[in-house]
């Protein structure tokens, strides 16, 4: 091969969006040639709609990473708001009164993490998965693990209305995806949070709050997972404490795939929206294949770590060439 299109090939693979991009489209390309419906508006949107609530809740984790941190607790968090906004729903009072206490709910789960790991400086990962667990089980005993149901349509239009035959889930978080991308890239607070990822001692040192801003990401994050609550429950019409299990793969791949550094500093919210997207359809398509889904877990798995490994070596090329 030419040392042109070895320069091109590399260039694609050291830009995540672009490598992404390419990868999402032999998807479609691939699975559309064998199965033609595939690609579809309706299975396109449906594919939209299913990602959704990774993407909502991926968006805040990324922003946890990138300033150094990690939440596993988002899917407990996801569960608990969802939980919140249906029992308020079921008063049928305003639907946005439900929204409300799903996301401020959501938001205070997050601030509680957010203590734990400024104030008593207790490690991220150990910190979150306590409240996973002490999140999700105090849930469950106190609805003793009812069907939280029987929602209003005032309500549920949330998730399953259409604007231009496109479901609100998807303009949410198409929305959310613009705005996020728009916020780590130009604002103040964008930037002193890929500071801290990337070197927390020279921020501190800087005159940064270095605590405060950690917090601030937690309650993002904690938020983020309330607004998916309150989408994955609206959508549903039902949730369980036991619902959601599992969300905190989809969303730490979709966050690694999406070219985020997983010890921070590092990433942007459009690898996120793709990454998100592609795992779900790789999803869809093994069930447009007929592939068993006992199989999807290992799917997303192994990709995590291709996506880990492209990191990794696209690393060691930079270091190498600064050193040169």
């Amino acid at each position: 091969m030419s040392d042109g299109p070895m320069r091109w090939l590399k260039r694609v693979v050291a830009n995540r969006e672009v490598l992404l991009t390419f990868v999402l489209l032999a998807v479609f390309i691939g699975v559309g040639i064998r199965v033609p419906r595939f690609v579809s508006r309706g299975s396109i949107t449906n594919l939209l709609f299913d990602a959704s609530t990774v993407g909502i809740v991926a968006i805040g984790l990324t922003i946890v990473i990138i300033g150094g941190g990690i939440d596993i607790s988002i899917g407990s968090i996801l569960v608990a708001s969802a939980i919140m906004a249906g029992l308020v729903a079921q008063e049928e009072v305003s639907p946005w009164i439900a929204v409300g206490v799903g996301v401020v709910g959501g938001a205070a789960l997050g601030a509680v993490n957010a203590v734990l790991i400024t104030k008593l400086k207790i490690p991220p990962i150990v910190a979150t998965l306590a409240t996973l667990s002490i999140f999700r089980g105090v849930l469950t005993e106190l609805t003793k693990s009812k069907l939280i149901g029987g929602l209003p349509s005032s309500f549920t239009v949330i998730g399953q209305g259409r604007v231009g035959g496109v479901p609100y889930p998807v303009w949410i978080m198409l929305g959310l995806f613009v705005l996020a991308g728009l916020g780590m890239r130009f604002s103040g607070f964008g930037r002193v949070v890929y500071a801290i990822g990337s070197n927390e001692a020279a921020a501190r040192l800087s005159g940064i709050v270095v605590t405060r801003y950690q917090a601030l990401t937690y309650v993002m994050s904690g938020s983020l997972a309330g607004l998916a609550g309150v989408v994955f429950v609206a959508r549903n019409g039902t949730v369980l404490p036991t619902s959601g299990r599992g969300l905190e793969l989809l969303v730490i791949a979709a966050v690694v795939v999406g070219g985020t550094n997983i010890f921070g500093g590092e990433g942007s919210i459009a690898g996120t929206a793709l990454a998100a997207v592609l795992l779900q359809t790789i999803t869809a398509a093994m069930v447009f294949l007929g592939i068993s889904t006992a199989w999807q877990g290992a799917v997303i798995g192994a990709t995590i770590l291709i996506g880990v490994t492209i990191f990794v070596f696209g690393q060691r090329r930079r270091e190498r060439e600064f050193l040169a």
